[in-house]
């Protein structure tokens, strides 16, 4: 814009050459005043010009530096998300490598495994099945994948497996133990116990898991020593002495037919209850005496006197021994008594005979010849 303005200036110069003189000089003049004008305004904003651009130059290394720390601080969080990523990929590698380990090792415990591991599905059907299924019921696991689970239940236990099932679908969790018949492959039952856990809010599972075993062995001991309970019952029942067991709370548990006749009380009247045929007085003794015995203490009985129905009292022999359970834990007693009246009666009948053979002379013969006289004649 000035150089124009300049570019004016020097072409009325140039123009005044026309004027006259006096004119001439003044127009000079104030071309002159008007181009020192210029120059000054021309310095002016060169002068400024430079100084806005310091400024603006300050702003750039303001700038600058600012930039370059940003960009320090992001290629350092850049190398950390680098250190991060890398960390990241080194553990999901060895989380994989661990995972397919993992997976191995679930693969071979389901394989060996002696029990029967199931998933079922919300309507009974199988979703799984480990390969004990094949050992213990003699099915293929894939021949079972998508049948009813059920199916293979004995008719007398299938309701309470319904009912076991619907348990599960309503509870989470781990359910307790079931025992059911199942049907072999072959035709004949298989006595089963299985335990069942309902996952299905479980995102990784969404089914039920079973874990079920055979028990023929334990139940058919659990049925020879059912057998010899009632064996021994009917023998405990049928016995002549008395006999009468209690608990380990002192309730009583048996009472014998002997023990009815002995005692006067039957056994819908006791048992339950604490034995009626021991005093107050005599509870203390008892109870030492049975602390004694489930101890291990050797003992050879006692003579005890104990009360019938009737209000009298009656003398006995008394055995005790602990009753034990198959695990070996005691879980009461059983008394054994035997009447000694009898005994006594022959007892006292013997010492009567004893003292009869002391005397001087037998008790008869006082009677059979008279006594002797001291007087004459």
């Amino acid at each position: 814009m000035l150089e124009k303005i300049f570019q004016h200036l020097q072409a009325l110069q140039e123009q005044a050459s026309d004027l006259p003189p006096a004119q001439q000089a003044i127009f000079t003049k104030t071309l002159e005043n008007l181009s020192n004008s210029l120059q000054e305004l021309a310095a002016s904003r060169q002068f400024e010009s430079a100084t806005n651009n310091a400024d603006q130059v300050v702003k750039l290394e303001k700038s600058h530096r600012i930039l370059e720390r940003t960009v320090a601080k992001q290629a350092s969080r850049l190398r950390q998300l680098q250190e991060q990523l890398q960390k990241e990929i080194s553990q999901y590698r060895r989380d994989n490598q661990a995972l397919i380990k993992g997976k191995a090792k679930l693969q071979t415990v389901l394989r060996n495994s002696p029990d029967i591991i199931s998933i079922l599905e919300s309507d009974g059907r199988v979703r799984y099945h480990s390969a004990a299924v094949e050992r213990v019921l003699g099915y293929k696991a894939e021949s079972r994948i998508g049948k009813v689970h059920g199916e293979l239940i004995h008719p007398d236990d299938l309701l309470a497996w319904q009912a076991y099932f619907g348990w599960l679908l309503e509870h989470p969790g781990i359910a307790k133990p079931i025992e059911y018949r199942e049907r072999h492959a072959d035709g004949f039952w298989v006595y089963m116990e299985a335990v069942g856990n309902s996952l299905l809010q479980d995102y990784n599972v969404q089914g039920i898991i079973l874990n079920s075993r055979p028990i023929g062995e334990r139940k058919q001991v659990e049925l020879q020593r059912q057998l010899a309970g009632e064996v021994l019952q009917a023998q405990i029942g049928s016995a002549p002495l008395a006999i009468n067991c209690t608990n380990t709370k002192g309730k009583v548990t048996v009472w014998n037919r002997a023990a009815e006749k002995l005692f006067g009380w039957s056994a819908t009247e006791v048992l339950g209850q604490d034995p009626p045929h021991i005093s107050e007085g005599q509870k203390q003794d008892f109870h030492d005496i049975l602390k004694s015995v489930f101890n291990g203490k050797a003992q050879n009985g006692w003579e005890v006197s104990l009360l019938k129905k009737d209000g009298g009292s009656i003398d006995l022999w008394l055995f005790v021994a602990p009753l034990q359970d198959a695990s070996g834990q005691i879980i009461g007693s059983i008394k054994i008594f035997s009447d000694l009246s009898e005994r006594k009666r022959i007892e006292s009948e013997r010492q009567k005979l004893e003292g009869l053979q002391n005397m001087k002379e037998p008790f008869w013969v006082r009677y059979v010849a008279p006594p002797k006289s001291n007087k004459k004649e």
